[in-house]
C-alpha cells in the first residue's frame, strides 16, 4: 500500500531510468473510494508540459528505501508521449 499524499511528485522512469514525466494528481472513481488514473505532467521531448490522465494500472510502483518509484515500459512511454504529442497545452 501506499500512500495518496507521497505520490505527487512522484517522477516516472522507464527501465533504463529515462524520465517521462511527473505524477501531479491522483484521481478517483466516481465513488470517491479508489483511485482510478494518475495525472501525468509530461518531461519527455516534444511532450514536455503537456499533463494526461494515465490509468491506475498502467504504472508499476514499488518503494525503494522511503522513495517511491514509478515506471513504465519503454513501449508504455512511447505511446504516452505519441499521446501527449497531440494534446494542447
Amino acid at each position: 500500500a501506499y500512500s495518496l499524499k507521497r505520490l505527487p511528485g512522484t517522477e516516472i522512469r522507464t527501465p533504463d531510468g529515462t524520465r517521462v514525466g511527473k505524477i501531479t494528481d491522483v484521481l478517483f472513481g466516481a465513488r470517491g473510494d479508489r483511485a482510478e488514473a494518475f495525472y501525468v505532467t509530461m518531461e519527455s521531448g516534444a511532450a514536455r508540459g503537456k499533463s494526461m490522465a494515465v490509468p491506475y494500472n498502467l504504472l508499476a510502483l514499488k518503494r525503494e528505501g522511503s522513495a517511491l518509484k514509478a515506471s513504465v515500459t519503454q513501449e508504455q512511454a512511447g505511446a504516452m508521449v505519441d499521446f501527449a504529442k497531440g494534446l494542447k497545452k
